[in-house]
């Protein structure tokens, strides 16, 4: 527990001497609780997850989570569920900021394979994927996002959030969130706002606007 997000910063240095490493890996058996603090400029070149990788459990409240890069999936955070080598991918966040990181795969700020995340109270804003989910790409996997802002966010489709199945399709719940200004950017990309592909996606009491999508739904693709 830090002393405030402004106050306890976990930073990798960004000189060019500096080695390239993610702050934390969650094994499956593992749990983490980041609260209060800043975790900003973690840089993975190998592997998901800038600045994290879990396949335990991971709970963020109160926090920031900026800056982080990952040459593959999930450009903060790659939550790894689904039963392989005992991972259960549990991630939970509260009333934090999810911001302005980059990932050259899937999952600018998070990718999740088989395991469970829960939202509440957040904000995803500036984050970039190379390839799918600007803010949040998952696989299989069940979502709930309450009272919280998808904005800003791009990505070759599924320009905020971006659905795909396989043989076990997910449930996704969106209640009271503002999901806005968010693109997909490629010429044929699909769901600026989200791209779902497959599995049962409920949306209440929430905003979806400008949103844009090279080519099918602005808001969302279906």
């Amino acid at each position: 527990i830090g002393a405030g997000s402004a106050s306890t910063i976990i930073e990798r240095d960004s000189g060019p001497s500096v080695p390239f490493f993610r702050f934390f890996i969650v094994t499956p058996s593992g749990e983490l609780t980041l609260d209060s603090l800043t975790v900003k400029g973690g840089r993975s070149a190998t592997q998901g997850g800038g600045a994290i990788q879990t396949g335990g459990k991971l709970t963020i409240t109160n926090s920031i989570i900026s800056n982080n890069f990952a040459d593959g999936f999930g450009g903060a955070i790659e939550n790894l569920g689904g039963g392989f080598m005992g991972n259960i991918g549990i991630l939970n966040i509260t009333n934090s900021i999810i911001r302005d990181n980059f990932a050259i795969g899937p999952g600018g700020a998070i990718s999740s394979e088989e395991g469970a995340i829960i939202i509440t109270s957040s904000t995803f804003s500036g984050n970039f994927a190379g390839s799918t989910g600007g803010a949040i790409n998952i696989f299989d996997e069940n979502l709930t996002i309450l009272d919280s802002v998808i904005t800003g966010n791009s990505a070759k489709a599924g320009g905020g959030i971006d659905i795909n199945s396989g043989d076990s399709p997910g449930v996704v719940v969106i209640n009271n969130c503002t999901i806005s200004n968010n693109s997909a950017t490629d010429d044929r990309g699909d769901g600026g706002g989200i791209n779902k592909f497959d599995g049962t996606m409920l949306i209440t009491g929430s905003t979806i606007s400008n949103n844009t999508a090279g080519e099918q739904g602005g808001g969302i693709r279906n």
